[in-house]
């Protein structure tokens, strides 16, 4: 007999443990993008502090289990990343740039082209979610965020909100994540391109 399906939640938070395992000998590494298991996403802080946003705002959606499963990653995580403090910053400041450039394409792609590019828009901004998270652990003690970098993103906002209509009422990923995602603060995840083709 098949077991139940699991939901998106469920298949992040089994990606979220395998990372925070992984956490350590990917410190270790230079490369920026560390392999995992067959179907799974490249390993990397934004992939993990994703998630994990994700989990801890809709964590009443899991099990009790799972609750707890969130609480061992999370812990197994922080400890790790507390003991490769410089590691961690210079990787997230890595990935930081390296979102930058994956964002700047999909503006331009929704520029050049609004039909064509709209139906991968839910995975393009990724990395825009990727590059708040990865903000948001930099601003806060031990680590030191680059405003250079801050900045660039707020210049890339800036030229992206041109050919956007926000739209509080239209979420681009799953319904049930949007507790998640406040449109204050993830107006990104809200509205659509502004071309007329586009319903």
């Amino acid at each position: 007999m098949f077991g139940k399906r699991k939901t998106k939640l469920q298949k992040d938070l089994d990606i979220l443990e395998e990372m925070a395992e992984e956490m350590g000998s990917y410190l270790k590494t230079d490369s920026l993008f560390g392999p995992m298991g067959p179907n799974r996403p490249k390993m990397t802080l934004g992939g993990y502090l994703m998630r994990e946003h994700r989990l801890l705002a809709l964590q009443s959606n899991l099990s009790q289990d799972e609750q707890n499963r969130l609480l061992k990653a999370r812990q197994t995580f922080e400890n790790t990343v507390m003991a490769w403090v410089v590691a961690a910053e210079s990787k997230a400041n890595l990935e930081i740039e390296a979102r930058l450039r994956q964002w700047q394409e999909a503006i331009r792609d929704l520029r050049e082209n609004a039909v064509k590019h709209w139906p991968f828009y839910k995975t393009a901004v990724e990395a825009r979610v990727m590059l708040q998270v990865l903000i948001t652990m930099l601003s806060n003690p031990p680590f030191k965020i680059d405003n250079e970098l801050v900045g660039r993103v707020a210049a890339l906002d800036q030229a992206f909100f041109v050919g956007w209509n926000s739209d509080a009422s239209r979420f681009v990923w799953e319904e049930d994540w949007a507790i998640a995602y406040p449109a204050a603060e993830f107006e990104f995840l809200y509205g659509k391109p502004r071309s007329s083709a586009i319903k």
